[in-house]
């Protein structure tokens, strides 16, 4: 049976206001009725008056709800500036921003909440003439495309090096930026693979692939690696994830979810392939490592994302072997400029004696000799 001073206490935690005599009336009586405290507090967190009165206490309690503790003021602080930018006009949307203003790797949760209409987000790229459809709630993605700050340089080299007719491969499509980029260079009589594991990013290629009647894109859901398996795979922040390499148990983790596994080698043969982009967070080289007689057979330009750490954990590979495997192939490698100046790799060891930070990430391509410097010009 509930007494008047739980009954109180709760109007003060929820409400942030002494009981009126009617409701302590009512509640008490409901109590005497079999509701138990628990219920109680049910009642109230979805009542309208807190709904409209305390917003902060609201936000503070999705976050428990989600993180299975309390925030800290910090946190508590860049959700509700992330809330009030994004918008939320429901306990529905108010939960996913909640799971979707944090990494997943700093803040694990088996919650989430799926693409719906009311998330869906378009942004124009006049510069192709496109637009891009991605979830709203996407902000580390969003942001950047919306200020049209997304990898430029990548985007830069995709630029130089894709032309009509060609055949591009994209591993780590995410959102889908480049992908967009690389149908609209490649044309009509061109193609364009795009390969995806995060169920949620696929939806929203699939629906920028239907609006934008890019009929020259294949997508296939699955992770790329070196052999046919299942692995376990994050979502990260926002679009992003990888394999969950860093985790004891990633099975029980509840950031899992199992993936496919295949190498691009037994998904496609093509004619011709001219480019490989992969972004895959560590897991380049074994992308690269399966395809291995698709890829002397066209010489395709490579670019990849390179991180030491990456690189060491998910794919277990020394970055300087894995670099010196394109220069064994009688491939070029020149960094990109993402996070230092370009700069052309003939000594693994020496360059990377110079590498100030296992953590930093840059973009590497990786271009076959006998094309000379034309992509560079």
């Amino acid at each position: 049976m509930l007494d008047d001073q739980q009954i109180a206490d709760a109007y003060r935690h929820y409400l942030g206001r002494e009981p009126d005599p009617a409701g302590l009336a009512h509640y008490r009586a409901l109590g005497q009725n079999g509701l138990t405290l628990d219920a109680l507090h049910g009642i109230f967190l979805v009542s309208e008056e807190y709904r409209r009165s305390r917003p902060r206490h609201r936000i503070a309690a999705m976050f428990a709800l989600a993180y299975e503790r309390a925030p800290s003021a910090e946190e508590l602080d860049q959700l509700e500036a992330f809330v009030g930018r994004i918008g939320v006009a429901s306990d529905r949307d108010l939960l996913k921003a909640t799971v979707s203003a944090f990494s997943r790797t700093s803040h694990p949760t088996s919650i989430g909440v799926r693409l719906a209409p009311a998330d869906v987000k378009r942004i124009p790229l006049p510069g192709i003439n496109a637009n891009l459809v991605l979830d709203r709630f996407d902000w580390w993605a969003g942001d950047a495309i919306g200020a049209g700050d997304y990898e430029p340089h990548l985007a830069d080299f995709i630029r130089r090096v894709l032309k009509p007719g060609m055949v591009a491969v994209d591993v780590g499509a995410n959102v889908g930026r480049h992908m967009l980029t690389m149908s609209r260079l490649v044309g009509d009589q061109g193609r364009v693979y795009a390969f995806e594991p995060n169920s949620e990013n696929c939806r929203a290629l699939m629906l920028s692939i239907r609006e934008n009647d890019l009929a020259n894109v294949e997508l296939i859901p699955v992770a790329l690696s070196d052999r046919i398996g299942a692995i376990a795979f994050t979502q990260a922040i926002g679009g992003n994830g990888g394999f969950l390499y860093f985790i004891d148990d990633p099975v029980l983790h509840p950031n899992c979810s199992v993936v496919p596994t295949i190498p691009l080698d037994t998904l496609i043969d093509p004619a011709r392939l001219d480019f490989i982009k992969v972004d895959v967070e560590g897991a380049e080289h074994l992308v690269i490592s399966g395809p291995m007689d698709l890829i002397s057979k066209h010489r395709p330009v490579i670019v990849t994302e390179f991180s030491v750490d990456m690189l060491s954990g998910a794919s277990r590979v020394a970055p300087q072997d894995y670099l010196r495997r394109y220069l064994d192939m009688n491939y070029r490698a020149r960094t990109l400029g993402l996070s230092g100046p370009i700069e052309e790799i003939t000594d693994p060891d020496a360059w990377l004696s110079n590498w100030p930070d296992r953590f930093r990430i840059d973009d590497i391509a990786f271009t076959p000799a006998e094309k000379g410097d034309v992509f560079w010009v």
